[in-house]
């Protein structure tokens, strides 16, 4: 939540943010999150679909906690809306780096080389392996 909210303090001020550049390219991923109720009951397996309203319900819970704070620092976000902390969330989850490790960090030029807006495939070949 807190990398969100940070993401979305620097979304929202725009140019005058040194990480507009990057946000302002940042592409959003499919989470399930996002899906339809009658999208997730698609799914056979019953554990997987369970997984998937849980995340539900964790964002769920993201959201009204961070609420109230950026209703009392309405200033500090202007024009905030909940799609758009859903989207800095968006990012958070799926750009983030060391989740298992005791701090998070986001690094633009390893998370560019991982998420281009096209399909991409690296083949390596070897002569001597051929």
């Amino acid at each position: 939540m807190l990398l969100a909210t940070f993401l979305l303090f620097h979304y929202l001020k725009g140019p005058a943010s040194f990480w507009h550049p990057y946000i302002a390219v940042m592409n959003e991923s499919n989470l399930v999150s996002s899906w339809s109720d009658a999208e997730i009951s698609q799914f056979v397996d019953k554990e997987l679909q369970m997984d998937a309203e849980l995340y539900r319900s964790e964002l769920e819970t993201e959201w009204h906690q961070i609420q109230p704070v950026l209703e009392r620092n309405a200033a500090l976000f202007p024009g905030y809306t909940r799609q758009l902390f859903e989207r800095m969330y968006n990012f958070a989850c799926t750009r983030c780096f060391g989740w298992t490790m005791p701090s998070t960090m986001m690094v633009p030029l390893a998370d560019f080389m991982n998420h281009l807006p096209i399909d991409n495939d690296y083949n390596v070949y070897c002569k001597q392996s051929h």
